[in-house]
């Protein structure tokens, strides 16, 4: 029996050491850059993705690029004091299926330049991240970046943040600052921890599977669709309670850490595939999901889409200007390659559109 202890005692040890030589070359104790890892910056890499089974394409194939800074941009390629206009947002920011060639930050930079205005813009969009994690990147990421001073930064956010509820961050692999001195050990364990954010991405990864937000062919041919929602006031009373306040407080953080840097702030609300407008009337998907314990269907996710737009117009005020891009009746199915990403035809759509919307403005 003691021979099994001794035994068990020195593999527990050799485990012990193996994991603290992990932590202390891939965490973020001695070298916090490596906290952009945790966050999800991608830097100096170049991907081809083979794109055929998402999306009718000529090619059949994608490049996605991040330069040394973590950024996606060909005219800002590790040139960072050229940024003008810096890009935030999840993965329909991101957009890691598309070409470097073909993002609506690509497309919008040529209308700008076809027509006279030269406006060179950066990607920083990162897949599964909502506002918390944009918080995230004004603390870890964008610091770490010299010579970074954009003129305009572009908020594209929403979808995300319907999922994200109150203060529960696992959404977005990092931790928020508590008060409570345990809670702020608590935060800085699981910042800095290379096993606590592996784990906080697979837990990611199955979140994002089980809500249905990750990247996936769907076949429109077989979409049925509803005017009728089902969803009862409950929903939206829990949603504007738990959701909507916290994400209030959030997009107030983002203009405040979006200040320092002396840029005007631009929103941009999302589109969906959920839903369609047809002759001005809306239809939604019949499939049921369910939110926080309630179903819905894709009528009942375009309301709870506009409910979440109102707040970023309520915060954005006269001071910001807000891109609608929700409510156009636009959108068509093979804009998409599933219910919130976009195909190039798509992302070709929101940058003209986006750019329809500035270029007065700026």
């Amino acid at each position: 029996m003691k021979k099994i202890v001794r035994i068990l005692f020195y593999n527990f040890c050799i485990l012990l050491i193996l994991l603290t030589i992990i932590e202390l070359i891939f965490g973020g104790w001695i070298k916090s850059s490596n906290n952009l890892n945790n966050i999800g910056v991608i830097r100096d890499r170049k991907f081809k993705h083979l794109v055929q089974d998402l999306y009718p394409d000529s090619t059949g194939v994608a490049f996605y690029t991040r330069d040394k800074y973590g950024f996606r941009g060909i005219s800002t390629f590790n040139a960072p004091d050229k940024i003008d206009v810096l890009t935030i947002g999840g993965s329909t920011t991101d957009q890691l299926y598309i070409d470097d060639s073909k993002t609506w930050q690509r497309v919008l930079e040529n209308n700008f330049k076809n027509n006279g205005k030269s406006y060179t813009i950066a990607n920083a969009g990162l897949d599964g991240q909502s506002t918390r994690g944009h918080i995230k990147c004004f603390e870890f990421w964008f610091p770490e970046v010299r010579n970074l001073h954009p003129k305009y930064f572009i908020f594209y956010i929403g979808i995300n943040d319907i999922y994200s509820v109150a203060d529960n961050s696992s959404h977005d692999k990092v931790d928020v600052k508590h008060k409570n001195n345990f809670e702020n050990f608590k935060s800085t364990l699981k910042n800095n921890s290379a096993i606590s954010n592996l784990v906080r991405k697979l837990i990611g990864m199955i979140r994002a599977k089980r809500l249905d937000v990750y990247h996936k062919k769907i076949d429109f041919k077989n979409v049925s669709f509803t005017e009728n929602g089902l969803a009862d006031d409950k929903l939206f009373e829990t949603f504007k309670k738990e959701n909507l306040a916290a994400f209030k407080k959030r997009l107030q953080t983002l203009i405040s850490y979006t200040r320092k840097y002396g840029g005007e702030i631009i929103f941009v609300t999302q589109p969906s595939s959920k839903y369609k407008f047809i002759k001005n009337k809306l239809w939604g998907i019949s499939e049921v999901s369910e939110l926080q314990g309630f179903p819905y269907n894709g009528v009942d996710y375009y309301y709870l889409l506009s409910e979440l737009n109102k707040v970023i117009y309520e915060v954005a005020g006269d001071e910001f200007i807000v891109v609608e891009l929700t409510s156009l009746p636009i959108w068509e199915k093979d804009d998409f390659y599933d219910w919130f990403h976009m195909t190039p035809k798509g992302a070709r759509k929101v940058g003209d559109e986006i750019y329809n919307q500035l270029k007065n403005r700026l």
